[in-house]
């Protein structure tokens, strides 16, 4: 069976969640100084930062696992190894191509979703701090 060109193109995207990360640290950096360390600011981006790194881990890591699938790796082949890894329960039903897909393209929105918000906390603190 050859792969499904599906798993190439997720595993691209998925692999845009690294430069994702980076914003996000200079970001969350940037709201820090802007803000002159004010507690408030600050502490709402260390909390942004620590989920936007959570998803970034994970976003990572799907996207290593769909890159092997497209390289050849049966979906059957990968959930072994994840059992074996302690990953995954083997109790888990078998996963579709489109739930695969689904699961992964809702971290990396997730992960989307908290670099804007870091975005929108950095222009908040430039307006009050920076620019005020």
């Amino acid at each position: 069976m050859s792969p499904d060109p599906r798993h190439r193109a997720v595993a691209s995207l998925l692999a845009q969640g690294r430069p994702l990360h980076h914003a996000a640290l200079a970001l969350a950096l940037g709201s820090w100084v802007l803000s002159d360390g004010s507690a408030v600011p600050s502490v709402t981006a260390l909390g942004l930062l620590g989920i936007e790194t959570w998803l970034a881990v994970r976003v990572g890591l799907d996207a290593d696992l769909f890159d092997a699938l497209a390289r050849g790796m049966t979906p059957e082949d990968l959930d072994d190894a994840l059992v074996g890894a302690g990953l995954l329960t083997e109790e888990r039903p078998a996963r579709t191509v489109a739930s695969r897909i689904g699961g992964a393209l809702r971290l990396w929105r997730l992960q989307l979703a908290s670099v804007t918000l870091l975005g929108t906390l950095a222009a908040l603190c430039a307006f009050v701090w920076g620019w005020a």
